[in-house]
């Protein structure tokens, strides 16, 4: 169902990040915890109406990459103007569904969106806007450029 609902989204590119995490504290009781030190307390539990979860305290940043299919796809970018990416497909889908829990299913294929003009190198990104792939590496062998649609 995640899967579903990230589909709807615009987002095409994200911020991927690796760190070494050096320091994590418990934030209940504030103990350092480790592979061999630990508290006791189980994070997402509830205790005394403390949320028990790590507490990173030092960490060394390795890289943050700009990425098309991250494992965590909350890191998306924005320009200093604000938001200006098109939901009109996620609210599409909002107004039809009843209720939260209600299951929906995807399917997504893609179109012809128009011939190959010879006017754009194949190294520049490819102008089906579904990839930062170069446009020789995607959609310049095909017959033309494709277009992704959701139904």
């Amino acid at each position: 169902m995640v899967c579903n609902w990230q589909a709807l989204f615009p987002y095409k590119i994200f911020g991927s990040s690796r760190e070494i995490i050096k320091e994590v504290k418990c934030s209940v009781c504030n103990t350092t915890r480790s592979f061999i030190n630990d508290c006791g307390h189980v994070k997402n539990k509830l205790y005394n109406g403390v949320l028990c979860f790590d507490e990173v305290i030092d960490f060394e940043l390795i890289t943050y990459d700009i990425v098309s299919n991250p494992v965590n796809k909350c890191s998306v970018f924005f320009s200093n103007d604000g938001d200006h990416y098109n939901y009109s497909t996620l609210i599409s889908v909002v107004k039809y569904i009843q209720s939260p829990h209600q299951i929906f299913n995807i399917t997504t294929w893609r179109f012809k969106a128009k011939e190959h003009d010879g006017v754009l190198s194949p190294e520049n990104i490819c102008p089906c806007g579904d990839s930062l792939k170069k446009y020789a590496d995607c959609c310049l062998p095909r017959n033309g450029i494709y277009k992704k649609h959701i139904d």
